[in-house]
């Protein structure tokens, strides 16, 4: 269950002209869909993982692709989207102490692995999201419920297993989602903006190891070709109220020593839509596992109840989004 959770951290660590150029317009950016609209989105991810446990050196990589097919179901008058979600396939691949664990929902094998055999149950579900024009989630319906099944409710370890869907939901359900998805649609800011024009925001994100902190600069760079580009350099820290946390008599606290993030975003002036983001990040961090001693295993050693772990992640993602209807 541990190793599901801080799995989809990784996966979560960490995610926007006219065909004549005009340099002293301005744009306003905001979301602009209509009611039938689809988009497919495939979000490619590869990871990197180094971590000195016990004084050993350990490496980790991962690769995986996730596609997923929206809809706007709605438009109100105020201009609020109401979107339907559905992933279609996941692959992934995982490298880590000369083993290789993988997963494709379009050819799945008989026997999954353990860590990863979740994802059967996530290919087809949906979930509905309201989104406002600036990228304001409202509200959004079905992800805990389509995402409840990366969970065995017949884990022997149930503690182990309720505290990894207690920090599951906190990232990955319906509250969760809502600061994830803003966060994408956050180099919206409130006025118009032209190239070489700046701005500032703040976001907060949940994550299963830790909460996080960015602070980002967002600079439009280009508008041209029906398209705006937004640059965005973020510093990334551990947000102290949510650095701590519990995953059944085990106690974990994570804080981030370096933390760095560069994307370029590419979305369609027209409708707001993102249509391509090149994301990537590095970040060291140090996280300390404690247990108390009268919860421990009588066979674990004092050195595991108590350990400092140091890590280094690198990751390259891209976000490619198309319209399916014209």
């Amino acid at each position: 269950m541990k190793k599901n959770v801080i799995f989809l951290a990784f996966i979560v660590m960490g995610l926007c002209g006219l065909g004549t150029v005009h340099a002293q317009e301005k744009t306003q950016m905001k979301l602009r869909l209509n009611q039938g609209d689809e988009y497919m989105i495939k979000q490619t991810m590869e990871q990197e993982m180094t971590q000195q446990l016990m004084g050993e050196k350990m490496e980790m990589s991962q690769n995986s692709v996730m596609e997923s097919s929206i809809k706007v179901i709605s438009v109100d008058q105020e201009g609020n989207m109401t979107l339907k979600t559905v992933l279609d396939s996941v692959k992934t691949k995982i490298e880590s102490l000369g083993n290789v664990i993988e997963y494709d929902s379009k050819n799945p094998p008989e026997n999954p692995d353990p860590m990863l055999e979740g994802f059967e149950g996530l290919v087809g579900k949906e979930y509905t999201m309201v989104i406002s024009p600036k990228g304001k989630v409202l509200e959004l319906k079905g992800l805990e419920d389509a995402l409840s099944g990366m969970f065995d409710e017949n884990n022997p370890d149930q503690a182990a297993s309720d505290a990894g869907t207690d920090q599951f939901n906190e990232m990955f359900g319906d509250e969760g989602m809502k600061q994830i998805m803003e966060n994408i649609y956050s180099p919206f800011p409130a006025e118009p903006v032209g190239v070489g024009d700046k701005w500032e925001t703040t976001a907060k994100l949940p994550n299963p190891m830790m909460a996080l902190v960015m602070n980002n600069v967002a600079t439009l760079t280009d508008r041209s070709n029906g398209l705006v580009t937004i640059e965005m350099d973020s510093t990334i820290s551990t947000d102290e109220e949510g650095s701590s946390k519990a995953f059944g008599a085990m106690n974990m606290s994570s804080k981030i020593t370096s933390g760095q993030q560069h994307a370029v975003s590419q979305f369609d002036e027209n409708s707001g839509w993102l249509v391509r983001s090149d994301v990537t990040q590095e970040i060291s961090m140090e996280m300390k596992l404690d247990m108390p001693a009268d919860q421990a295993p009588e066979d674990m050693p004092e050195e595991y109840q108590n350990m400092s772990i140091p890590m280094t992640m690198k990751s390259k993602a891209t976000i490619e989004s198309h319209k399916l209807n014209k």
